[in-house]
């Protein structure tokens, strides 16, 4: 388990290492904020972790910010607006939970929850809503679910063309790219989801076989 953390530079295809995390733990979920990162919850192997640790790259520091409701790993995060939306995971077991964090006030408030519980799933935010897809529920999942902040309120979109495990989504020119393994002899697949269309295309395979990327 490793507090390792270091800075990818696009521009010059160069790694550097920054101060490590307070916490060394795996399974945790990470999202940005006004220009700040928060690693949240965790395993370290002994026990889920509440932790909430809060990285400025301008002075290469750490603080530690209002713990987790409940300790879970495995769960999925994203960011809309001011807010940081953890969802799913596993809290000794399979979990729902949907807690929204607020970096501003420093508090938790529970949310409307998941409609399928399940871990490792990744989540993407296009248009103030947030796509929840893949993950495991005990084997891989090909599960779309649509979360509108607003609203707090969930729907379910277009399956997944394939079953992705270990998940990790971003959104990129208005679509969702999905990447999952751990269910497919550790291949990871792509596909693209277009919420617009409510449909989603087979990318290419990644080259490099893993268990969980990120």
């Amino acid at each position: 388990y490793l507090a390792t953390n270091e800075e990818y530079d696009p521009a010059t295809d160069s790694w550097q290492s920054r101060a490590p995390m307070p916490t060394a733990r795996n399974s945790m979920a990470a999202g940005t904020f006004g220009g700040r990162m928060y690693v949240l919850g965790g395993y370290n192997g002994a026990v889920r972790l509440d932790k909430n640790e809060e990285f400025d790259p301008v002075s290469n520091s750490w603080a530690t910010r209002a713990p987790l409701p409940v300790a879970r790993s495995g769960a999925a995060v994203a960011v809309t607006g001011e807010k940081l939306f953890l969802i799913g995971g596993n809290d000794g077991a399979l979990t729902s939970a949907n807690k929204e964090y607020d970096p501003v006030l420093n508090t938790w408030t529970s949310r409307a929850p998941l409609p399928t519980a399940r871990s490792n799933p990744g989540a993407a935010m296009i248009g103030g809503k947030v796509y929840v897809v893949g993950g495991d529920n005990g084997a891989a999942t090909t599960l779309n679910e649509e979360y509108d902040p607003v609203g707090n309120s969930w729907v379910t979109r277009a399956p997944l063309p394939l079953a992705m495990g270990n998940t990790i989504a971003e959104a990129i020119g208005g679509k969702v790219l999905a990447v999952g393994a751990g269910g497919i002899a550790l291949q990871p697949k792509t596909a693209e989801f277009d919420p617009t269309t409510n449909s989603w295309v087979l990318r290419q395979i990644a080259p490099t076989a893993r268990e969980t990327p990120a």
